[in-house]
């Protein structure tokens, strides 16, 4: 099983099936959240994943998905609504 949990930790998703594609990400966003010049998020099919904690702290913006905490951990794209793509942080 996979977690994602974002920057401060008090939202957490697991993942218990399929994933993929893999893609590295080098947005602005990407890069200050990881530290790095680019970030490894993977897209999941919403009926693999489940919030662990948090659930009630995410909030929608119209850029991305973030949390109240501000860490983007889920991107949503209404064009995919049953894909997800999560980043897990170190």
């Amino acid at each position: 099983m996979l977690t994602a949990r974002c920057l401060c930790g008090s939202i957490e998703i697991a993942v218990s099936g399929k994933v993929g594609p893999l893609v590295y990400c080098h947005c602005s966003r990407c890069r200050k959240s990881s530290g790095t010049a680019f970030s490894a998020n993977v897209n999941v099919r919403r009926k693999y994943w489940r919030f662990v904690s948090g659930e009630e702290r995410i909030r929608e913006f119209e850029s991305s998905s973030r949390s109240a905490s501000g860490a983007a951990i889920l991107r949503l794209d209404r064009a995919a609504p049953r894909t997800a793509r999560a980043r897990r942080e170190p």
